[in-house]
């Protein structure tokens, strides 16, 4: 989740990543790319704008930086990437956002349609974001980790 306000929310889908490498688009981000150093799929919404998360160093805020949760923000990839590095760990690249209008992913979550569930930075910048998900739900308790066992597609089980 990037951000949530009474007009809507907007976020991005972590284990989604495309076959494109980084630098193909965005030659000066390469080197801060977190591996797979890839462009990600964030969403339905805005597919011809990029969104970058960055983490940065503790108590620094890069050029460019728009704080999301303590060390973890967006980075406006307009700014020049050496200045950037300076005070940055890493960061991902996505290509679009998943959005909703206002009281619609509060309606989502009444329903059940969600799970609520921690944020680990290292989860934005996951090495094997096809396993995201699973990893991600066994760290959690009591039925909600019995997902992480669950297989794609249970309709095949």
């Amino acid at each position: 989740m990037i951000e949530h306000t009474d007009e809507g929310s907007a976020g991005v889908v972590l284990n989604r990543p495309s076959d494109t490498q980084i630098g193909e688009i965005l030659e000066s981000w390469e080197n801060l790319a977190a591996r797979p150093d890839l462009i990600f799929i964030g969403g339905p919404v805005g597919t011809d704008a990029a969104v970058c998360l960055g983490e940065a160093d503790p108590g620094l805020r890069p050029a460019g930086w728009s704080e999301v949760s303590g060390a973890i923000g967006l980075i406006d990839l307009d700014s020049d990437a050496n200045e950037v590095a300076r005070d940055l760990r890493r960061l991902r690249v996505f290509v679009g956002y998943a959005g909703w209008g206002a009281g619609q992913l509060e309606e989502e979550i009444e329903s059940d349609g969600w799970f609520i569930t921690d944020a680990f930075n290292d989860d934005i910048f996951s090495g094997e974001p096809e396993n995201l998900f699973r990893n991600v739900m066994r760290r959690q308790r009591g039925d909600a980790a019995l997902m992480a066992t669950f297989p794609d597609d249970p309709e095949l089980n």
